[in-house]
């Protein structure tokens, strides 16, 4: 079994991250990586993939909010 960092293997963590959003998932998300340079990197990429989720879901709000008022 390999340990990849987010993004080098072929999981598909945006897929992944709004699956978890449509059923409203708060738990946490739990990287288990030894290598603290490959956990770094997976953090930051975490990180980077759930800021496009929340920009992707204030934009898609802002959207309907919109279509709602004209």
């Amino acid at each position: 079994d390999q340990h990849l960092t987010i993004g080098d293997g072929t999981v598909n963590f945006a897929r992944v991250l709004h699956l978890l959003g449509s059923i409203q998932f708060s738990g946490p998300l739990i990287i288990e990586l030894a290598d603290i340079r490959k956990k770094l990197r997976s953090r930051s990429r975490l990180l980077r993939l759930l800021k496009a989720q929340d920009h992707g879901k204030t934009k898609g709000n802002q959207a309907r909010s919109a279509k709602r008022k004209g």
